[in-house]
């Protein structure tokens, strides 16, 4: 039923923002795109403003019109300031980008509180504002040629809203598109029309290693005191955890965990390809540090994802089919020992309740997501509508949900199959696998150039990040996801006969 509990006013800003941003990834037109860039930009807050202030059960305090337009005004100087720095270090964007993802500030917006990237948006709008003013100046640089993948991602975008029409909560699938896709899909298109040099590359390992030890730094802070530096209201990551888990500035130790996993990575790729003894010892002591940081998180899928980046590493380093066969050799006989001495493992699949427990709340999840899944195979229950739907299931007093800790789907695939049916697992495959596909083109072998080896850690960290998504979603929320493949496709551009132009092949 078309607008049966969505509203006109969510699905309508959704479909324009999926309009915008296609305008954006897929013209080669600089002006065509930058104005697709600028209605984007513009179009994400005002819808999302719209839609908040109309709920009644919205939480903004009341201002006159004085101050929405002095705050108006300063959003706008804010940007035109960051758009200034964007134009004055053009090279300079994408890491300081980078640098930025990890910090979020706790805002409450729809009666919830929500933690915004804004220094990480207003790095974007800077970016897009600077490539519009260049773009209408006449001496932008050309897009490159948009390619499958491209198209793929658009067309997700658009499916997505499309299907919000029919959601029981449209404004998550809005909030989804104005917070997660919009500003990130704009991030791809800078990534991926990324020029690089070995300058470049240099400045971002040291960055994101130096941001991962102050964060680190800051979680052992925490757990020497026993209390979160910054703590807003809601559900505590730990009121469910008989321990204590550090979370640095990320409100969740989960979300910590699979940062410091993945410039671990990064760091272990730098270590097995450098040539120099005194790097590897200093990888290997920054990797010491991580490794604490992460142990103090318990973060049991970052500790999964962690792996999986190894192995990617090690069949991209060395000799793929045996470290694909070994690890397949080790799966087997750990998932043989886990399922036949269920009193060791501690996992019992045979029992709902102790799977429930081993898996921290995931095994109802999974197979209430089934469930939503089966109810409607082909259109599914309608974008952003998995909670609302899980938890109208629960209150139904459906067995098979019991009184669930969380209502969010914590497995990516199951979370599209579950809201967007078979129509969005059309696209979904496709683009799960020319993602896989742009990450690893290229990657892997014994070449050590700055290029070569940023291509193996941005492959390791994607796989590592995908694996994490299986257990604790948020892969398209993610901006790390976006950022690793927009720079595997402007990394693959890189010609082979040297690292970027004018650099030096060692």
């Amino acid at each position: 039923m078309i607008f049966g509990s969505a509203t006109a006013i969510d699905v309508l800003a959704a479909v324009a923002l999926a309009v915008t941003l296609s305008g954006w990834l897929l013209t080669m037109q600089p002006r065509v795109r930058a104005t697709a860039g600028m209605f984007t930009l513009v179009l994400g807050p005002a819808a999302l403003l719209m839609s908040v202030t109309g709920d009644q059960e919205s939480n903004l305090p009341e201002l006159s019109p004085a101050l929405w337009v002095a705050g108006a005004a300063a959003a706008a100087l804010a940007l035109a300031a960051a758009a200034a720095l964007c134009l004055r270090f053009e090279r300079w964007v994408l890491p300081a980008a980078i640098v930025a993802l990890p910090f979020r500030v706790p805002l409450a917006v729809g009666g919830e509180s929500v933690k915004l990237l804004l220094p990480l948006y207003l790095v974007i709008g800077g970016a897009v504002t600077a490539y519009a003013w260049r773009a209408w100046r006449g001496d932008a640089p050309q897009p490159r040629a948009p390619r499958i993948l491209d198209v793929l991602i658009a067309a997700s975008f658009t499916l997505y809203a499309l299907q919000s029409a029919y959601s029981p909560d449209a404004a998550v699938a809005l909030q989804n598109t104005a917070f997660f896709y919009a500003p990130f899909a704009l991030l791809y298109g800078i990534a991926a029309n990324q020029r690089w040099d070995a300058q470049q590359l240099r400045v971002i390992a040291a960055a994101v290693v130096i941001v991962a030890l102050v964060l680190v730094a800051i979680g052992f802070v925490e757990y020497a005191r026993g209390e979160y530096l910054l703590r807003p209201g809601g559900i505590k990551p730990n009121d469910f955890d008989p321990y204590f888990r550090v979370q640095s500035l990320f409100f969740d130790p989960n979300i910590f965990g699979r940062f410091v996993a993945l410039v671990m990575l990064t760091v272990a790729a730098l270590m097995i390809y450098t040539q120099r003894t005194s790097r590897v010892f200093a990888s290997a002591a920054v990797l010491a540090v991580l490794w604490a940081g992460l142990v103090l998180t318990l973060s049991q899928s970052s500790f999964a994802a962690l792996l999986a980046g190894l192995i990617a590493l090690a069949a991209m380093r060395w000799n793929a089919r045996r470290v694909l066969a070994a690890t397949a050799a080790v799966a087997l006989a750990g998932a043989i020992f886990a399922v036949a001495v269920p009193s060791v493992s501690g996992v019992d699949l045979t029992d709902s309740r102790s799977a429930e427990t081993s898996t921290s709340g995931r095994f109802d999840l999974v197979t209430g997501g089934f469930r939503l899944w089966g109810a409607r195979p082909v259109a599914g229950q309608g974008s952003g509508g998995f909670a609302e739907a899980f938890e109208r299931e629960s209150l139904a007093g459906d067995s098979a949900y019991g009184s669930p800790s969380t209502t969010k789907s914590h497995t990516s695939p199951l979370t599209v199959a579950a809201e967007q049916g078979a129509l969005g697992l059309l696209l979904f495959l496709p683009l799960l696998w020319f993602s896989f596909k742009a990450v690893y083109r290229r990657a892997g072998g014994d070449d050590t150039r700055p290029g070569a080896v940023a291509r193996v850690a941005v492959a390791a960290a994607f796989t590592a990040l995908f694996v994490h998504s299986l257990v604790y979603a948020a892969f398209f929320e993610d901006p790390l996801t976006w950022v690793l493949l927009g720079m595997a496709v402007s990394l693959a551009a890189i010609p082979r006969n040297g690292e970027a132009d004018g650099e030096p092949a060692s």
